[in-house]
């Protein structure tokens, strides 16, 4: 029938017919259901109250995800207009665009230019070409989110926060308790606690893990090189309750900055994993970054590795507050007009070559 438009189909045309973001509204429709069923949540009677719940614009195609005990009522509650929450919901806007177009797209030209021709450079500018990647994913999905839920804001909703700080996380379970928090939430939830959690012996929540990270890897992509990077995930977090049975040394400052380092360079390197085309490609990365040339200088701007890591040193500074444009602290209103004016600007004239959003895929 459809050949009447001039088209033909097949498995490509499925593909690009496939809805963006359908995992997350899926996962949503899942928990909906799984909630009703437990009786955690009232069903909900009204057709187009559930319709806004599951398809809410700001976060349909890739979240947040949400839960219908946490957005339903707000869906059923006569708003007005909330003038604080409204102001907070720009400044998060302004701030998911800034980790869009300054740090993910510039990351991703920079990237993709390296990937495209990685056997013909060194070790070490593969290394920090990887370090690079894991700050365009960054900045690219809390870019998102952040301006999902600024414009949630707007209308009179909050959704949840689906970032907090994650490299500064200072082991891999800190890290899932820090980034793309509602999925982890949901697995922990759906997954992992109906499986029997950690409460059917040690084995069995091994087992249990296991599960879980490479579901979360094949979630990603029906691939090997997305398998591999869940079973890393699993690996780590399994090795970390070993280890956190056995360790009854207080944290300090210095260790926690070593875990921190730690934490983020495995995560980094695991992440080969998830950018690469296929397994034999990840490897042959993987066997130049551990080469001699790892010792060599890197064919990378040094400026942006400065810049990069110190936005990480802002999110340090800011890591008690609910966002990194939270600044409420400042009393003197010219001041943080001052500070939106300068990420305004740096906005329209340091944005990177446009790029889609990576988690759109998934």
């Amino acid at each position: 029938m459809v050949s009447i438009f001039g088209t033909k189909l097949n498995a490509s045309t499925f593909t690009i017919l496939l809805p963006i973001g359908i995992s997350f509204y899926t996962f949503q429709n899942i928990a909906y259901v799984t909630d009703v069923y437990r009786k955690h949540t009232i069903p909900i009677s009204d057709f187009l109250s559930f319709s806004l719940f599951i398809a809410f614009f700001p976060q349909v195609t890739s979240g947040p995800i949400e839960r219908a005990n946490h957005l339903m009522p707000q869906i059923n509650h006569n708003r007005i207009f909330n003038y604080p929450l409204a102001v907070d919901g720009m400044r998060m806007i302004l701030l998911g665009l800034f980790e869009k177009v300054v740090i993910a797209d510039n990351c991703g030209a920079v990237v993709t230019l390296i990937y495209d021709n990685f056997e013909q450079q060194s070790g070490s500018t593969l290394f920090w070409n990887a370090v690079i990647y894991s700050f365009q994913i960054y900045g690219d999905f809390s870019g998102y989110t952040h301006m999902a839920l600024g414009a949630a804001a707007l209308l009179g909703f909050r959704l949840f926060h689906n970032f907090n700080y994650p490299y500064l996380a200072i082991n891999i379970a800190d890290f899932w308790r820090r980034w793309h928090i509602s999925f982890s939430g949901w697995l922990r939830d759906y997954i992992y606690f109906p499986l029997g959690g950690s409460k059917k012996g040690r084995l069995i929540q091994v087992r249990n893990l296991a599960i879980v990270f490479v579901f979360s890897g094949i979630w990603h992509g029906a691939n090997w090189t997305f398998v591999i990077y869940g079973c890393i995930h699993a690996t780590l977090y399994i090795l970390y309750i070993f280890y956190k049975k056995w360790d009854t040394s207080p944290p300090t400052i210095i260790g926690n900055c070593i875990a921190m380092a730690g934490t983020f360079t495995v995560l980094t390197l695991a992440r080969v994993f998830f950018k690469a085309e296929s397994v034999d490609k990840a490897l042959e990365y993987f066997s130049i970054i551990f080469s001699t040339s790892l010792f060599t200088k890197p064919d990378l701007s040094r400026l942006m590795l400065l810049l990069l890591f110190g936005y990480l040193f802002l999110e340090w500074l800011q890591r008690d507050k609910k966002h990194l444009l939270d600044i409420s602290f400042i009393k003197q209103a010219s001041a943080r007009y001052l500070i939106y004016i300068a990420i305004f600007l740096s906005i329209l004239y340091f944005s990177g070559q446009s790029q889609s959003f990576v988690y759109f895929k998934f």
